[in-house]
C-alpha cells in the first residue's frame, strides 16, 4: 500500500480506490495481535507462522499463548480418544503399509509425555516444531 501511495497518481478514481482498501483492511485486521483467536490461528497455519505479525512483540505474544494452550491441553488430565473407531473397509495388505492413520498414531506415539518431563518445556517444543 505504501508503495502505491508514493507512485504518481494517474488518476484520482485508483488513489480513491487505494485509500478505500486501505482503510477497509486496517479497519478489519489491523492489529492482529489483540486477536486472540486470530492471532493463535495465523501462527498455526503453515502458510503465515510469524510473517503475519506487524511487530515482533505481538508475533511473541501469539506464541506464548500458544505454549500455554498446549500446556493446558497436556496436563487437563483428559485423554484425547478419536470420535469413532471403525475399522477400515479394505482388506489389502498394502492399505494397512501406507495408512495415513498408522503414521499419524506412531508420530503421537513418539511424542507422547514422559511423565518425569517438564510439560512446560514439551509444550514450547511443540509451539517450536510448529513454528518451522
Amino acid at each position: 500500500m505504501e508503495e502505491l501511495k508514493r507512485k504518481p497518481a494517474y488518476f484520482v478514481a485508483i488513489k480513491n480506490i487505494v485509500q478505500c482498501i486501505e482503510t477497509q483492511l486496517k479497519s478489519r485486521f489491523g492489529d492482529l495481535g489483540h486477536e486472540q483467536s486470530l492471532s493463535l490461528c495465523t501462527i498455526l497455519d503453515p502458510r503465515y507462522k510469524t510473517s503475519m505479525f506487524i511487530d515482533e512483540s505481538a508475533a511473541e505474544r501469539a506464541k506464548s499463548n500458544l505454549v500455554t494452550k498446549v500446556y493446558n491441553l497436556m496436563t487437563d488430565g483428559t485423554e484425547l480418544t478419536p470420535l469413532a473407531t471403525a475399522e477400515p473397509q479394505s482388506s489389502r495388505e498394502d492399505d494397512e503399509e501406507i495408512s495415513v492413520w498408522r503414521k499419524r498414531n506412531s508420530i503421537l506415539e513418539k511424542r507422547r509425555v514422559n511423565p518425569n518431563q517438564n510439560l512446560f518445556q514439551t509444550a514450547q517444543r511443540e509451539v517450536e516444531l510448529s513454528a518451522r
